[in-house]
């Protein structure tokens, strides 16, 4: 990569989350990134994808033995979607918050509030995070809060990708043949 070349022009986005509701309906159970792709900052995917895949897979053999109706089944897979990918929604939407991040990368706080956030996002979610989780993420949101008015952590400056100038990259013809790689032909 170090002699890589860059677009001239490059653009920064930022949370790419969505949701298509429902998550299941006639016929269907939208599984993983189908049904829900959360911002990629955390890495969530694989692991509500395997665990909505098992709770799909479980609800759909609970109808095919007669235990539960196919409605049934659809609207216990939709709570579980929602009430175990709910943490997950909230941590995402606090993220872009620069007191959050100040929060969170100082990496201690009081109550073990920083592992019990780690802990939701390696996937102590499903179905539902244990009070101990719940209470510490709600403190932690009320510390985001308090740290727009307190110093809870040291602040830092405000930086934002879209407020830096733009940096001009030199043409392919300016950089030296021998910086450039070489393409390999067939």
């Amino acid at each position: 990569m170090r002699s890589a070349i860059g677009e001239p022009t490059n653009m920064v986005l930022s949370n790419f989350s969505y949701t298509c509701k429902p998550h299941a309906g006639p016929g269907f159970f939208l599984v993983g990134d189908a049904g829900a792709f959360l911002d990629p900052i955390f890495s969530t995917g694989a692991t509500l994808a395997i665990a909505g895949g098992m709770e799909a897979a479980r609800r759909y053999l609970q109808v095919q033995r007669g235990e539960i109706s196919i409605d049934r089944a659809r609207q216990i897979y939709i709570d579980f979607v929602e009430g175990s990918s709910a943490p997950l929604w909230r941590l995402i939407k606090k993220y872009y918050r620069h007191s959050f991040r100040e929060l969170f990368m100082e990496g201690q706080g009081p109550y073990q509030v920083h592992r019990a956030i780690i802990s939701i996002l390696a996937g102590q979610v499903f179905p539902k995070p244990m009070w101990a989780l719940r209470w510490r993420m709600r403190f932690f949101e009320l510390c985001i809060w308090l740290q727009n008015y307190l110093p809870l952590a040291p602040h830092k400056p405000k930086f934002r990708l879209m407020d830096e100038p733009p940096v001009e990259l030199p043409a392919m013809s300016a950089i030296p043949s021998e910086q450039l790689p070489s393409m390999a032909t067939a």
